[in-house]
């Protein structure tokens, strides 16, 4: 098996991202499985360090393994003695969209940062087993925003192929936040919301499987303006292969 990195999400997106930070892709060249049988690879599966409160003390958000049960995830704030005690996050939280299952994978995959500039970490969760109405294991992802007072439910939001603007449908078995970044990749000093759909497939393309979206940061948090997607077509790749295996800063 051959792998590719490919850096500089600005070039492959035909300069729709400019003047910022690159985001590196790994490809593989792996024949072509089922879209049913990945799994999805995911970034910062176990924790991840971020301010979320503004005290300049690094705080930990961290998933939860609960066998059987829906996902959750914990924050620990940092203070004077170390980190504090956990307060958990779940998608049965009031003010958090959706309804948890144990085969969502809510919090499997992880992200931190700033995405709406007020100077306040935001906790990006992953949830790439989510069902939409009839679509299977669509994928969908949960902003959690950062406040004064630390992190919060309320007003949080779901990111998800459904939304009107998205830059696609969702597809059966996408698996739509196996793996999310927060990275400033347009220079505006926000962070932008990268998301990779490891399950995506083509017809047109039946040798190829994967895809990530870009939603740039601003006002309110990641934003459905702007927003595109990064396809085999996009990367002019040949033969088998896999993009959005992994996303690296």
């Amino acid at each position: 098996m051959r792998r590719r990195t490919l850096a500089g999400i600005g070039s492959l997106a035909a300069g729709a991202v400019a003047a910022g930070s690159a985001v590196a892709l790994t490809l593989t060249d792996e024949p072509r499985v089922s879209a049913a049988q990945v799994t999805g690879a995911t970034t910062g599966r176990s924790a991840k360090p971020g301010d979320f409160d503004g005290d300049h003390r690094a705080d930990l958000v961290v998933k939860r393994y609960r066998p059987g049960g829906t996902g959750q995830i914990s924050v620990l704030y940092g203070g004077k003695g170390g980190l504090g005690a956990p307060v958990t996050f779940s998608k049965e939280t009031p003010g958090v969209p959706g309804q948890g299952s144990a085969s969502d994978r809510f919090g499997d995959s992880l992200a931190v940062g700033d995405l709406d500039g007020d100077g306040f970490a935001e906790v990006v969760a992953g949830a790439a087993g989510t069902r939409l109405g009839k679509t299977e294991r669509a994928g969908a992802v949960t902003v959690l925003y950062g406040t004064r007072k630390g992190l919060t439910a309320k007003g949080a939001r779901s990111v998800d192929l459904s939304l009107a603007g998205a830059p696609a449908r969702p597809q059966k078995h996408e698996l739509f936040g196996s793996s999310v970044l927060v990275q400033d990749l347009n220079g505006d000093g926000t962070g932008d919301l990268v998301i990779a759909g490891y399950g995506r497939t083509y017809p047109d393309l039946p040798s190829s499987i994967g895809a990530v979206y870009y939603f740039p940061g601003g006002k309110g948090g990641p934003l459905l303006k702007g927003a595109f997607a990064i396809t085999p077509r996009t990367l002019n790749v040949k033969g088998f292969w896999r993009i959005a295996e992994t996303l690296m800063p």
